[in-house]
């Protein structure tokens, strides 16, 4: 018999057990769900589905009400997780989607959790790509994977504790503060999408859980960087960085401190993430930690062709257009527009 619904984040018990023996990534907990809520404001939901021993979830956040509400997947690499599904299972899920009366929904795929029949032709677009490590390896061969430079920076980075002019930080509550007394300016200074300014409410919840990892550096005054990682036992996600100035020199050692920790754990992957754009600075920064090289995708679905024609219309955007999706929750797209009142609710979200 098949099964689909939607768990509420007010159902955190169905919502954990659902996870249970599905390979699934920190964006895919009920944790890191929920306080990307407590930013965001969108209700958010698991979606599940059951036909027989095939199980597959993927988190979900609402956007809009009424006649404009549409879904995206919530901040972080979730997507899709499972055990099958069959080749009729993304049919199955479009007309669940539909009867609920959804327009349409931007579905990030998770870039380690592949394999599933998950999108339809012309359905996934690749819009960047991100590295991953295989923590599998013995800890000298991934020492070995980093680039000269990256070894370099570690090895640097060793010497100055040693040598007691840098200490690395492992204090939560020191870490935390500083997190929340800086990540506002720094992400400023970087000219960082919306999406990174979280509430406190946020960032507090992350920094509570036993799955987020921080890990800091300190000089002589104090703490200078702090990166932050979350994690299941199928795989770890770098989740953020902030750095006083100056304090950008320890981003690769904390990184490096972090996979031997996890890898410790018997943890099999971390994914780094990538740039900003494709082959930018960022992402050749984490290129050089010697990981795969994967895509990042996304599904682009509509359920609803009138009313997403209409919203488009009421937005001034085509409804073809490349880029953000939907093109009418972009926020650009309103600029010398009379768009109707209805689109300002749930933007944010790509």
């Amino acid at each position: 018999m098949i099964r689909q619904d939607l768990i509420p984040l007010e159902d955190r018990a169905a919502w954990r057990q659902s996870l249970e023996g599905i390979p699934h990534g920190f964006g895919h907990t009920w944790e890191s769900c929920r306080a990307a809520a407590r930013s965001s404001g969108a209700p958010t939901f698991l979606y599940r589905f059951q036909d027989g021993p095939a199980r597959v979830v993927c988190p979900l956040a609402e956007r809009g009400q009424g006649w404009t509400r549409d879904l995206a997947t919530p901040y972080g690499f979730g997507g899709f997780a499972g055990t099958g599904g069959g080749p009729l299972f993304r049919h199955r899920f479009r007309d669940f989607l539909r009867r609920r009366g959804y327009v349409c929904a931007y579905i990030g795929l998770h870039p380690v959790l592949t394999g599933g029949d998950w999108a339809g032709p012309g359905e996934a677009h690749v819009y960047n790509s991100v590295h991953v490590l295989d923590l599998t390896a013995p800890e000298e061969t991934l020492f070995a994977r980093l680039s000269e430079n990256r070894r370099r920076e570690v090895r640097a980075f060793d010497r100055a504790r040693s040598e007691k002019t840098v200490e690395l930080v492992e204090d939560r509550d020191a870490l935390a503060r500083f997190f929340l007394d800086h990540y506002e300016e720094f992400y400023r200074s970087r000219s960082a999408s919306p999406l990174y300014f979280f509430s406190r409410d946020t960032l507090l919840d992350l920094f509570a859980l036993d799955n987020v990892l921080l890990l800091g550096a300190a000089g002589p005054d104090g703490i200078e960087a702090v990166s932050v990682f979350g994690w299941t036992p199928y795989l770890a996600d770098f989740l953020h960085n902030v750095s006083r100035p100056g304090g950008e020199r320890h981003s690769a050692p904390l990184i490096w401190q972090a996979a031997r920790r996890l890898h410790a754990r018997r943890i099999p992957f971390l994914c780094l993430g990538g740039g900003i754009h494709e082959g930018d600075g960022v992402a050749r920064f984490k290129e050089r930690f010697g990981g795969e090289r994967r895509p990042l995708a996304a599904l682009r679905q509509v359920y609803d062709r009138e009313r997403y024609a209409e919203l488009c219309r009421l937005a001034g955007v085509d409804p073809e257009a490349e880029g953000y999706f939907p093109p009418y929750r972009n926020p650009r797209a309103s600029a010398g527009t009379n768009e109707a009142p209805a689109l300002a609710a749930g933007r944010g979200w790509r």
